[in-house]
């Protein structure tokens, strides 16, 4: 364990803090030491990412306190850095998807944070998780407002996520979704995302969409 430790507190690289992090949580999660250590994870000097881990194994650890519940929230709606938020809306729907106000949290995410990150996530899990038809309209909303600008070929269109989805998880509105796809093949800002719908549109004949 304290060789664990000591690489998540000072490796330099911070895929190998995550991987140490992720262990200890797996591993020692009831381990009183441990889980006071996870509670510092604000204090820590990491990539954010390494942060998000920490966050992630303190709710599944301590995801029998109501008292969780209440702190996790509370990292969604403010917390400064976004890894915290995202790690807040994938505990939120894995540990809490029946709380009565998760799918409203998941949705302002989707909606309104700050970083196309966090958009992403909270868009999939969306998808994923409330396989309903109110969501159609919600997604297809997103898939042309969302405010994603490109800075690296590395980023995630959360409008791509939205699209996704629709075709996944929303087979009775495949003409709509297709309509949605033409215009996203010509009109999309994004040029990645406008060449994955034209692609996306010379799959349709072969996958039974028409």
């Amino acid at each position: 364990m304290s060789w664990l430790r000591a690489h998540a507190q000072s490796n330099k690289n911070w895929l190998i803090q995550y991987a140490a992090v992720h262990e200890l949580c797996r591993s020692w999660k009831d381990d009183s030491e441990i889980l006071l250590w996870l509670k510092t994870y604000d204090e820590w000097d990491c990539h954010p990412n390494v942060k998000e881990q920490a966050v992630i194994g303190l709710a599944s650890i301590m995801r029998d306190d109501p008292n969780t519940l209440i702190w996790l929230k509370s990292k969604i709606l403010s917390h400064s850095i976004w890894a915290i938020r995202r790690a807040g809306i994938c505990s939120l729907a894995k540990f809490w998807k029946d709380d009565s106000e998760t799918m409203s949290i998941l949705k302002k995410s989707a909606q309104a944070d700050k970083n196309d990150s966090v958009r992403f996530k909270a868009i999939r899990l969306l998808a994923k998780g409330w396989k309903i038809d109110s969501m159609f309209e919600f997604l297809a909303t997103l898939a042309i407002s969302d405010p994603f600008e490109r800075r690296s070929e590395s980023q995630y269109n959360p409008r791509e996520a939205a699209i996704k989805a629709l075709l996944t998880h929303h087979p009775s509105h495949y003409a709509q979704t297709l309509e949605l796809l033409s215009d996203r093949a010509i009109n999309d800002p994004d040029e990645q995302l406008r060449q994955w719908a034209q692609e996306q549109l010379k799959m349709y004949p072969y996958r039974g969409y028409r």
